[in-house]
């Protein structure tokens, strides 16, 4: 453990969960989080049984009053967990544990689903590791599913599985991430000059504005002057009076 001032002062003002055991709340779970906490702290197994209860509410922490210490010779946190899951883990809550997790599949990143699989694993003390390395590789995506199917000796231990298909995770998106950058700068134009139905088209409104304009005015669609209108305009070849030079 970091034996930094900055660390220990964050331990310090780092308060651990408390635990009242309501609906949203599961009892295996924050026995995990103040666990973690209680060994950066370095307490021993009987201060990690008090500091505990000292984070229990509501009827946890009555419940905790009367709770009888542990036998002689066994560990005195083991014994606090082992009798606050008896009490406040649902009965069903491995049966939904073992359910989600047949049932979990990779939606996003491998490291949201090593998460995830590794959250609910920890309820189960019953999960093989056989049955453990055949349920997390069946919820991965069918890509990285296919780099362990055709490498057997890859599966054979499942931390080893979670480091590699979160390695195959990051290299397909950077890989993907390029691709994405070389296909912009291939099929992007540097730099865009009308085309000539663009032409056509900037033509076709000028002339409309133009039109416009000399209905405005009053003046010639042709020359666009004044006295005199398109039919009588010495520029209209049909008028009989174009100009001669």
């Amino acid at each position: 453990m970091s034996e930094s001032p900055a660390f220990q002062a964050f331990l310090r003002t780092c308060a651990p969960p408390k635990f009242s055991a309501k609906t949203n709340e599961d009892a295996h779970d924050w026995l995990f989080k103040v666990d973690r906490y209680f060994e950066l702290m370095k307490l021993t197994s009987a201060d990690r049984v008090l500091a505990a209860k000292l984070l229990l509410d509501g009827l946890p922490a009555k419940w905790a009053v009367h709770l009888p210490t542990a036998p002689k010779g066994q560990d005195p946190w083991q014994h606090f967990c082992n009798l606050l899951l008896q009490r406040f883990q649902s009965s069903n809550s491995k049966l939904f544990a073992r359910q989600k997790l047949y049932s979990l599949k990779q939606d996003k990143s491998v490291t949201k689903y090593n998460y995830q699989f590794e959250t609910l694993r920890a309820v189960l003390d019953d999960f093989s590791e056989a049955e453990a390395r055949h349920c997390y590789f069946m919820g991965l995506k069918p890509k990285i599913r296919e780099h362990f199917a055709g490498n057997p000796a890859l599966r054979t231990d499942l931390s080893s599985m979670m480091a590699i298909a979160e390695s195959l995770d990051n290299e397909q998106f950077h890989n993907s991430m390029n691709f994405r950058s070389t296909s912009f700068r291939t099929y992007s134009r540097p730099e865009s000059f009308p085309q000539p139905m663009e032409l056509d088209a900037m033509s076709g409104q000028n002339d409309e504005k133009q039109r416009k304009l000399d209905l405005k005015n009053r003046t010639c669609f042709l020359c666009h002057s004044t006295g005199h209108q398109i039919r009588n305009c010495p520029q209209n070849p049909k008028s009989g009076k174009a100009s001669s030079h």
